[in-house]
């Protein structure tokens, strides 16, 4: 029996494509927050998902590895949102700027690539100025929200101090 060279290389490269870098879209805006800040949350709406309840909980890690505290009562109200769509759909702002562009599948993927996101605010509550909004992306083929929110967490709180606009981050994990 022989074996056909294209199905060996085929069989080779397909776990490939299912591992691999992993890239991190950030976006970073407002007068930023000093580190040390007491924050507070936001109240939650009812029925607030297990995925916003793991959010939260790996968004005050972050904040917290990064010196800011959560407390009951503070000058700062601290708000987030989770989403995940599929990755082959862009979100664009006015004059057509894309605010998380579409992927494109890579080849010989498996299966369809999902774009995880989660947003952060903070505003003054007495003037209602937005201090800091960040947010931090990715698509994924096979890892799941829950995987992934530790490290989004950890980027889209980054940079807060110093918001810094957008910027790609590359770093190794389950696609």
């Amino acid at each position: 029996m022989r074996t056909h060279p294209r199905l060996i290389l085929a069989l080779l490269l397909a776990p490939a494509a299912c591992a691999g870098p992993v890239e991190t879209r950030i976006n970073a805006a407002g007068a930023g927050v000093a580190p040390q800040q007491a924050l507070m949350w936001a109240p939650l709406p009812a029925g607030a998902s297990a995925e916003v309840e793991q959010a939260r909980t790996a968004l005050a890690s972050a904040l917290q590895t990064q010196g800011y505290r959560i407390v009951d009562d503070a000058p700062l109200a601290l708000s987030l949102g989770v989403s995940e769509r599929p990755a082959r759909i862009g979100l664009t702002m006015g004059q057509g700027a894309a605010l998380s562009p579409a992927k494109e599948d890579r080849p010989l993927q498996s299966c369809d690539d999902r774009m995880l996101r989660l947003r952060v605010s903070i505003v003054d509550p007495v003037s209602g100025e937005t201090r800091y909004s960040g947010a931090a992306e990715e698509a994924h083929c096979h890892a799941t929200l829950t995987e992934a929110l530790p490290r989004l967490a950890r980027l889209a709180v980054a940079d807060m101090a110093s918001p810094a606009g957008t910027r790609l981050v590359q770093s190794a994990g389950r696609d």
